[in-house]
């Protein structure tokens, strides 16, 4: 410790006259990630949270109370809190087997260098999609997103797929160009399988989703509509994608770290005596887009669908 305790002291000369009173060795509150669990628990109505808030606890501690305190007052978060909301926390990240493998990083990171999309080597390819292994054979290098093994960028056979850090371009930066170019100005295949997706099913699914989303959801079956999720004082909770599969059958899709928030938020807009069911179907459904001006014509090679722009029109 001298070392630091000498720079102390340089830096606050009154400590050479005081010196150092008590030393202090205890366990830190860490959550998975590091950042604060703030707010109302997504299990438990009314019981909120203010925990995980590590060696930041002093420097944030008035600020995250205060947030707390209104919070617990109006019913609503007072800012966004997405970062901090404990409900971006999935059931298997709240497991013993996970956080011994995972929290050492996050304590060992807390005061390294934050390096633009740097990634967790610890407690990886926990979930994969199904296109992980035929796209790991095209030189995938992966990056991890809530758990999932995401496509970050493709590497050419010479080239090892490992991504670096930097607050400049990073190696890969002409790699991803040519992808960029290349689903812009012909066809390309994407593995969004992370997406989350949500069942929405029942006699009231419709009228249910038109209430707590901007867009009415009277579309037609077999039909995609682009929406945002509100509260009811109108505050963005979340941009969804809809898919109307049957006459009481819905699917929303979302970005995965909103899956949690998103199903709490559905969960707790169903009035009494309504018919609605909700189901969690992430990891049922894989998700490859085809995309760019190409994607009809290669698509239409190779179904006996009828893929024009008449038969077969946007949001379809």
């Amino acid at each position: 410790m001298m070392e630091v305790l000498e720079m102390s002291m340089n830096r606050v000369p009154v400590l050479q006259e005081n010196g150092i009173q008590t030393f202090f060795n205890g366990p830190e509150s860490y959550s998975h990630d590091g950042r604060f669990n703030l707010g109302e628990s997504p299990n438990l109505k009314g019981y909120f949270l203010l925990a995980g808030v590590n060696s930041t606890g002093i420097q944030s501690g008035s600020g995250a109370e205060k947030a707390l305190a209104d919070w617990i007052m109006t019913g609503h978060p007072p800012m966004d809190s997405a970062e901090m909301d404990s409900a971006r926390i999935e059931d298997w990240q709240a497991r013993d087997i996970y956080w011994q493998e995972h929290c050492p990083q996050t304590i060992v990171l807390t005061y390294a260098m934050q390096w633009p999309r740097r990634q967790r080597e610890k407690a990886r390819n926990l979930r994969r999609t199904p296109f992980y292994h035929a796209m790991k054979a095209h030189g995938t290098a992966y990056d991890e997103v809530q758990g999932w093994e995401c496509p970050a960028w493709f590497a050419p056979e010479v080239v090892f797929p490992e991504s670096d850090y930097s607050f400049y371009r990073p190696s890969c930066f002409n790699y991803v160009q040519e992808e960029q170019k290349t689903v812009t100005g012909s066809v390309g295949i994407i593995d969004y399988s992370l997406l989350q997706k949500l069942l929405v099913s029942g006699r009231d699914a419709e009228n249910f989703l038109s209430r707590v989303c901007s867009n009415d959801l009277a579309i037609p079956v077999n039909s995609v509509i682009y929406s945002l999720m509100l509260y009811e004082r109108g505050v963005i909770e979340s941009d969804v994608m809809l898919a109307h599969h049957g006459p009481d059958s819905f699917m929303v899709i979302s970005s995965i770290s909103q899956t949690n928030r998103d199903l709490n938020h559905l969960k707790r807009n169903i009035r009494p005596n309504k018919t609605i069911w909700l189901s969690d179907a992430t990891s049922s459904y894989g998700v490859l887009p085809l995309a760019g001006p190409k994607a009809r014509d290669l698509s239409a090679g190779i179904t006996e669908l009828n893929l024009s722009g008449k038969a077969f029109p946007f949001n379809s």
